[in-house]
């Protein structure tokens, strides 16, 4: 598990993070500068049933879309906002400038150990081009981990098919 200070890079992206707090336990926050390049597209538009996330933008204007697809705020140097469970959420960066910000989540172990893996992946060369996993086994882990549901697809549909997913990836040996 990544420790305070440790550098996470995905070069597909160009997404960097930097840790700033490992939570110990599910009160603690889990805290990591990122930057995001021009035109990065960030994570897809998901939510997280139990997880409780928050962005503060350090320097650069972020979109964030929160709630309905619609609901797209700009955020510039000093705002922040938070994301609830339970409700969907993305975040890009569409300018010509990088953005920084913190990003903050609460239970954020797992979190922070599916961004560990992603990065470890992204640099083995074993994501697209948008930087997802191409194996669907890993995709499987990574949001089981993360706690991650896509929206647009039934919850009822995802959960069980995730855990499903995510046994046999363990049972074939990923993720250790």
């Amino acid at each position: 598990m990544a420790a305070v200070g440790d550098v996470l890079e995905n070069p597909v992206t160009g997404e960097r993070f930097t840790v700033l707090a490992v939570p110990r336990d599910d009160e603690d926050w889990g805290r990591a500068e990122i930057l995001l390049p021009p035109g990065a597209k960030g994570p897809p538009r998901h939510l997280h049933q139990r997880t409780q996330e928050r962005v503060s933008v350090l320097e650069g204007v972020l979109t964030v879309s929160l709630g309905g697809r619609r609901d797209r705020r700009e955020l510039r140097q000093g705002e922040t906002l938070e994301l609830p469970p339970g409700v969907p959420h993305r975040f890009w960066n569409p300018g010509d400038a990088p953005v920084r910000l913190v990003g903050e989540a609460r239970p954020g172990a797992q979190l922070g150990v599916a961004l560990e893996r992603l990065c470890q992946l992204a640099q083995e060369g074993k994501v697209t081009r948008r930087g997802a996993p191409k194996d669907p086994l890993e995709v499987a882990l990574l949001f089981e981990q993360s706690e991650m549901y896509l929206t647009g697809i039934p919850l009822a549909v995802q959960r069980p098919l995730q855990r499903w997913l995510a046994g046999l990836a363990r049972r074939r040996g990923y993720g250790t």
